[in-house]
């Protein structure tokens, strides 16, 4: 498991990264310039969505190579491959998860974010528990339930929709290089 988590870290860095600074932007912007990110919310969900699932596929179309970068040998290659095979599909929803939970903390409704944040957590740890001890996944059991960790928190924070103060609107549109580049 420590041999992935930098793959792990790269996700959650990459979802920080356009979650804070997008989520900052629209801050700024949305009382002095509305128009310019009344879609940037939409916009980075799909840039990190899009990001992320050719992450996954790079990463499940080269896992040993990576591996072995990231320091796997003939005796863990076995034990993390299957588990990097699952993990890196979530690339997309722990990317998608920061953009949300920025956006809406900033929003202002980091109870809820809190709420989601504590939600995750929980169902990993029940997930765990029951994955890897009572059905005996071990490690592939592992990975399967930190998959529902974003999943989670998503779930949780679609009742951000039905906050009274809420400003922020989900308007999908593609991602322009303006708006990706300045995060």
């Amino acid at each position: 498991m420590n041999i992935v988590l930098p793959l792990f870290n790269l996700f959650n860095s990459l979802g920080l990264l356009f979650g804070i600074g997008g989520s900052t932007i629209y801050s700024i912007n949305k009382l002095k310039d509305p128009k310019r990110v009344e879609s940037l919310f939409g916009q980075l969900l799909l840039f990190c969505f899009c990001l992320g699932a050719l992450l996954a596929l790079l990463f499940n179309i080269f896992p040993t190579q990576v591996l072995t970068l990231l320091g796997a040998n003939a005796q863990t290659m076995n034990v993390a491959l299957p588990y990097t095979r699952v993990i890196v599909l979530g690339a997309p929803f722990f990317m998608c998860n920061y953009v949300c939970v920025n956006f809406i903390r900033n929003d202002g409704n980091p109870q809820l974010t809190m709420c989601a944040t504590l939600s995750a957590t929980a169902v990993v740890v029940i997930l765990d528990w029951l994955l890897i001890f009572v059905f005996d996944l071990h490690m592939l059991g592992a990975a399967i339930a930190t998959l529902f960790s974003p999943l989670t928190s998503l779930g949780v924070l679609t009742l951000h929709t039905r906050f009274k103060k809420r400003q922020l609107k989900l308007k999908w549109a593609l991602p322009t290089w303006t708006n990706v580049n300045h995060h």
